[in-house]
């Protein structure tokens, strides 16, 4: 909403409907026009090439590995050449992962009664943002723990299409 609030033309995109719902009741409040769609990451409901920025924070991570992959084969291909992702992915340094079952490499639920982790996450290394990523030229790269959860680390980062 805040890319919005500055004069961006501004999507967003979730499985989450009744996000979607707070964030179209609170862009209508503060006057602001937000695209909201309905969709999975793997199947982004935009043309080729239509976006100069794509921010995908804490979402991402959602699904094994083929899962992310599809995810950020979505985001090239609605990314214009020269525009720039910025994302956030779990970090196999994340100490969480030793309290969740795996359920496929590196792909994690647990059992906690938290209803946010009780889908697969997939943690990756930086060989597995290199590969997914290709020929995308970093622009920022770092492993952070979590502010308020230590036992996680998430990758930030900010890459921008080459090709």
């Amino acid at each position: 909403m805040e890319l919005a609030r500055i004069g961006y033309d501004t999507s967003a995109t979730d499985l989450a409907r009744a996000g979607l719902d707070r964030l179209d009741l609170a862009a209508r409040a503060a006057g602001l026009t937000v695209t909201i769609e309905e969709a999975a990451a793997s199947e982004l409901p935009f043309d080729d090439a239509s976006f100069n920025y794509v921010l995908a924070y804490n979402v991402i991570h959602h699904g094994d590995r083929d899962a992310v992959r599809s995810s950020l084969v979505e985001v090239r291909r609605v990314l214009r050449i020269g525009g720039v992702f910025q994302a956030t992915l779990l970090s196999r340094r994340s100490a969480a992962r030793s309290t969740g079952i795996e359920v496929s490499p590196n792909t994690y639920i647990w059992r906690d009664g938290d209803t946010d982790h009780q889908h697969p996450h997939y943690f990756c290394d930086g060989r597995d943002l290199s590969a997914f990523l290709g020929d995308f030229e970093w622009l920022f790269l770092e492993d952070r723990p979590v502010r308020d959860r230590p036992d996680y680390r998430h990758w930030h980062f900010a890459a921008e299409r080459r090709t």
